[in-house]
């Protein structure tokens, strides 16, 4: 989704990690202006060929970059807006306002991220996410689901009210190819003695859920929410996903104790609701479903 964001001034810099499915040729052919690096780690997986560390190649990209201000997208992402505005054009007035002219500037926007869609994508679970930051600012952290850490002192421009956000157009649903990877990266990261915290006990989690190993799953999102601390953000998509897999696994109260306790992490957003609403649904409840998609109504239109 590149050309969502072409414009004057604008390098695209591409990481290939080891597509075989003419990935490369197709953006060449409709994006010439492209850089495509191809990125060679020092291990892969021996049959299968997945690299062990993506923070490693999205370092490598960002080294590439030439611009003040990166803006990072992964291959099911694309910017987008609530109100139907240019989203590219958009970008370039938030970058020009706050991270040029604004005196101090900015070095860091933070957008909305639509992480999981329902199946009419409405967003079900919308995350704050550093997504344009200011070049030699930041640097990526572990081996998969990377998260962007500062490396000084940085000034963030929160955008969670703006109508700019990125779509995450990923299908969730029997996608096990990369839980099997993203687990493996993980196995061999804790095998090296890999020191583990809130967010890679949530990969681990995640992937043994959509691997259909629901019980290691939900210990490993305990492991998760003991070690969150004052990590809000973290407790209330732990809990989410924690609900999901205990509903997955057949333990509906499980499942609805853990939507909950992400309603009380943040009363005011709407997916533990909707996430309750859709359980109680499920299980034949119309009447609770109803009353609690009426509260997931009532917060999206006040």
């Amino acid at each position: 989704h590149w050309r969502e964001t072409e414009g004057e001034g604008v390098c695209i810099v591409i990481l290939d990690t080891g597509s075989t499915d003419g990935t490369k040729d197709a953006i060449r052919a409709a994006a010439p202006q492209a850089r495509i690096l191809d990125f060679e780690p020092e291990e892969r997986h021996p049959e299968r060929g997945w690299i062990c560390d993506f923070a490693v190649a999205r370092n490598a990209s960002f080294q590439a970059a030439t611009g003040d201000a990166i803006l990072w997208l992964d291959h099911d992402d694309v910017l987008a807006d609530t109100e139907g505005k240019d989203p590219a054009a958009r970008l370039r007035e938030h970058v020009e306002a706050l991270m040029v002219t604004r005196d101090p500037p900015a070095d860091v926007l933070e957008l909305n991220y639509h992480y999981i869609n329902d199946a009419w994508h409405h967003p079900m679970l919308v995350l704050p996410r550093f997504r344009v930051v200011r070049r030699d600012h930041f640097r990526w952290t572990f081996p998969v689901h990377e998260d962007l850490e500062p490396v000084r002192f940085v000034r963030r421009a929160p955008l969670r009210k703006d109508s700019l956000y990125v779509d995450h157009l990923r299908d969730h649903q029997g996608n096990t190819e990369s839980a099997e990877r993203n687990l493996w990266i993980m196995q061999r990261y804790m095998r090296k003695g890999g020191e583990m915290n809130a967010r890679l006990w949530q990969n681990v989690a995640g992937s043994l859920t959509a691997l259909g190993r629901f019980e290691e799953g939900l210990a490993a999102f305990d492991e998760s929410l003991s070690v969150c601390g004052p990590d809000t953000e973290m407790t209330f998509v732990n809990s989410i996903r924690k609900g999901d897999a205990a509903k997955a696994a057949g333990r509906p109260e499980q499942a609805a104790e853990s939507y909950l306790r992400a309603q009380l992490v943040f009363p005011g957003r709407r997916q533990p609701w909707i996430a309750l609403a859709q359980l109680c649904s499920e299980l034949g409840n119309m009447e609770s479903a109803l009353i609690y998609a009426d509260i997931a109504v009532a917060m999206a239109s006040g």
